[in-house]
């Protein structure tokens, strides 16, 4: 279901790098609010003993906040944030 997502991800890819040249600091100002929920990914640490479904939802919904963040007009598929990432992130500890 997700990867018929994928023209809509690589359009919000090809917006973001048209906007770069013409605010750079603003593309550092939301990069940086979803670096640390990427990081989670990263890290084989915090992925034990989490349901890989759970933690792959969480991966798509990180992909959805990426639209949100640099390509707005794209629209989401569904409501997200990082406050939203962040609490679907400790659920995935139950």
């Amino acid at each position: 279901e997700w990867l018929e997502q994928m023209p809509r991800y690589f359009t919000a890819i090809m917006r973001r790098l048209d906007k770069l040249d013409r605010a750079p600091d603003r593309d550092r100002a939301r990069r940086s609010e979803i670096e640390p929920l990427f990081a989670r990914l990263e890290d084989p640490a915090s992925l034990r003993g989490r349901d890989p479904a759970r933690v792959l939802q969480y991966k798509w919904l990180l992909e959805e906040l990426r639209v949100s963040l640099f390509a707005q007009e794209l629209g989401t598929r569904e409501k997200v944030s990082v406050k939203r990432l962040d609490t679907l992130w400790r659920e995935l500890d139950a």
